[in-house]
């Protein structure tokens, strides 16, 4: 299964094989303790203000409203910001975010794979996803500066 992820976002340390995970997750375990954490902090409570500052434009209004449109963007910025050090700022701008969008298409095409065994050999995935126009998304997932 985690084949079929490794397509869309490369070898990493979810998609690696068991011995090199083991050796590259005890390499980084110890990078996540309580300290680091807490530096995140500041980066949690800006991004989380946004979101809180968006979402309540729309309690207001009398229409329902899709929550996913403000928590995906504050879930982007965050994830980038502390891990990368990356700031998107998607949900400040009010912008698209390529990459996000891309993020999701990819991951929604990767599921898809698991469960249509006629795209399980990468000669036919590859053809599926040339065909389909979704080879786009890969390549924008893995040209975003990491």
């Amino acid at each position: 299964m985690y084949d079929f992820f490794k397509y869309a976002v490369g070898e990493g340390l979810f998609t690696a094989p068991v011995d090199k995970w083991k050796r590259h997750r005890r390499m980084i375990t110890p990078a996540f303790n309580a300290k680091l954490f807490e530096q995140f902090f500041p980066v949690f409570n800006e991004k989380n203000k946004i979101l809180i500052k968006n979402v309540t434009k729309e309690l207001n209004k009398t229409q329902m409203f899709d929550l996913w449109h403000y928590v995906a963007p504050a879930a982007l910025d965050t994830i980038c910001q502390t891990t990368m050090g990356y700031n998107l700022d998607t949900q400040s701008n009010n912008k698209e975010c390529e990459f996000g969008e891309a993020i999701v298409m990819a991951s929604e095409v990767a599921a898809m794979r698991i469960y249509k065994p006629w795209l399980y050999p990468e000669m036919v995935f590859s053809m599926y996803l040339k065909l389909t126009g979704h080879q786009r998304v890969f390549e924008t997932v893995k040209k975003f500066p990491l």
